[in-house]
């Protein structure tokens, strides 16, 4: 696995919101934006499970699968795991782009008093539930190939959004 060009600024990009850059959270997006080429069209994904809605950048549309169950890993209760597709006739196989993990506020608070850096970075909350997301160490597609490349723009996409990430709870 070769190292990936995002990981340094990951946990600091998931909860930036702009730099005098025009922020738009999902909804906010108009037909007319997306056809001036002002924002794109993003990728809607509903976790009826983790009670949860996340706006993706459009070039996920097509390019990713979605794994939901019950998890206790780190104390947390559901998880959602997002996995690239590789493109049609590839030999590759899937593999994680990001994860959603789904904690109660004691079982997150447990996870960030241990010692240590957080397994994930926390991206929103409602009442007494805390979302996180966490990304891949490196892209794990061979440097130069067309997976390595959609893999990069796609994890790139959500990293480096102004906005940060779009997760709306429900």
């Amino acid at each position: 696995m070769r190292p990936a060009p995002f990981l340094a600024a990951a946990t600091i990009a998931l909860l930036a919101c702009g730099n005098g850059e025009r922020s738009l959270r999902a909804g906010e997006a108009t037909s007319a934006d997306v056809i001036a080429g002002t924002v794109a069209a993003f990728e809607h994904f509903e976790s009826a499970g983790g009670h949860f809605a996340l706006e993706l950048p459009a070039e996920w549309r097509g390019n990713f699968t979605v794994d939901e169950q019950p998890d206790s890993l780190y104390g947390a209760h559901y998880t959602v795991k997002f996995s690239y597709r590789p493109a049609p006739g590839s030999k590759e196989l899937p593999k994680t782009l990001i994860v959603i993990r789904v904690f109660s506020t004691a079982a997150w608070e447990k996870v960030t008093t241990r010692p240590g850096t957080p397994p994930a970075a926390k991206i929103g909350a409602k009442g007494d539930v805390i979302y996180t997301a966490s990304f891949p160490a490196g892209n794990p597609y061979p440097k130069g190939s067309p997976d390595a490349a959609l893999f990069d723009k796609m994890v790139l996409g959500v990293i480096q959004d102004p906005a940060g990430v779009r997760l709306t709870p429900r």
